[in-house]
């Protein structure tokens, strides 16, 4: 249908209205959410200009390493705060887009990276990550046992 509806559009001259919202504006959103609930990342989020368009890879490649850490290190009120932030964002209502960073930037990189964490960060989850988490688990099985 969507196709179709492009197609006929570019053949015709025309153009279609599409509901999009351009990443900056959620992904900032978002950024500045995390930066509030973790000022000591503001740095390396603002280290590299590309981090500052795109939630997924601030959630990759900067708060992700950061928690392993949290983890590996017992730091319980910093993962209390992750757990409300992650929480949070899931049951987000706002765009589909804020419940989309911690499922595909957090929790599946979370079960195919290390199945030890899992087991240090499932008591602060809260129900929806926890309902998330198992999501993943099942969709990638032994995997997530490394």
């Amino acid at each position: 249908m969507i196709k179709k509806t492009l197609d006929e559009a570019i053949l015709n001259g025309g153009s279609v209205q599409v509901d999009y919202i351009p990443p900056a504006e959620w992904a900032d959103e978002i950024i500045d959410h995390l930066i509030d609930s973790f000022p000591e990342l503001e740095d390396e989020i603002n280290k590299e200009i590309y981090y500052n368009f795109s939630a997924h890879l601030v959630f990759d490649m900067i708060l992700f390493p950061r928690v392993m850490e949290w983890a590996e290190n017992d730091q319980t009120e910093k993962l209390k705060k992750l757990s409300d932030l992650l929480e949070e964002m899931l049951l987000s209502t706002d765009n589909i887009c804020i419940p989309n960073v911690v499922e595909v930037s957090f929790l599946e990189t979370l079960v195919l990276e290390d199945g030890d964490i899992i087991l240090k960060l499932k008591p602060y989850f809260h129900t929806q990550t926890l309902k998330s988490l198992q999501y993943w688990m099942n969709r990638y099985g032994n995997q997530s046992k490394k």
